[in-house]
This record gives structure tokens, C-alpha cells and sequence, in this order.
């Protein structure tokens, strides 16, 4: 997606995960829009340090900035990437036992 005329993107690792867990478990309080905010950063910067980006990524001051409508889109953004984060890709073929009838 766009954010102030450049393309941003989002992955839902592990890392995230953890990041986001750890930052609603340090600040009880916070409200669900601003964790939101948060997350959309952290799930930012995974998927520009999956792909070498080292530049650019998504500050929560400057998506506070944001028009509303752009975190309707951000969260239709994150949530594929949820669901994409979450998906299976690899299946492990079961090894035979060998030896028994």
C-alpha cells in the first residue's frame, strides 16, 4: 500500500509477533488504536528487514498523522498479511517405517 506516496508493506513473523506481545504486556493501558498503530510498525519494519530495506520504514508519529481512512486500508493490509503469516507453505512428507508389517 501507499503511505505518503511511497510503498509500504507488512509481515506478521515471529518477531512481530513477540514485539507487539511484549508491548501491550509493558503498557497495559494503551489503548486498541494505538497497539494497532504500533503493530503496523513493527509488522513494517519485518518486512523491510526480510527484504534488506534499511530506509524508509513507518514511524507511529508519522501514521498518527495519517488521514482515518488510511488506517481502515492499513488494517486490511495487515490482516493479509496475518492471514499470510499464518498460512502453512511447506508440508513435510512422513518418513515410511521401515520394519514394521
Amino acid at each position: 500500500m501507499k503511505i505518503n506516496g511511497r510503498e509500504v508493506g507488512f509481515l506478521y513473523t515471529v518477531g512481530a509477533y513477540c514485539d507487539i506481545s511484549d508491548y501491550v504486556a509493558a503498557n497495559p493501558d494503551v489503548s486498541a488504536a494505538s497497539a494497532e498503530v504500533k503493530k503496523a510498525v513493527m509488522m513494517n519494519r519485518a518486512y523491510n528487514e526480510s527484504r534488506g530495506i534499511t530506509e524508509g520504514g513507518l514511524t507511529v508519529e508519522e501514521l498518527r498523522a495519517c488521514p482515518l481512512y488510511v488506517m481502515i486500508e492499513l488494517r486490511d493490509e495487515m490482516q493479509k498479511a496475518e492471514d499470510e503469516g499464518l498460512k502453512r507453505t511447506v508440508e513435510a512428507k512422513e518418513k515410511k517405517d521401515k520394519g514394521v508389517a
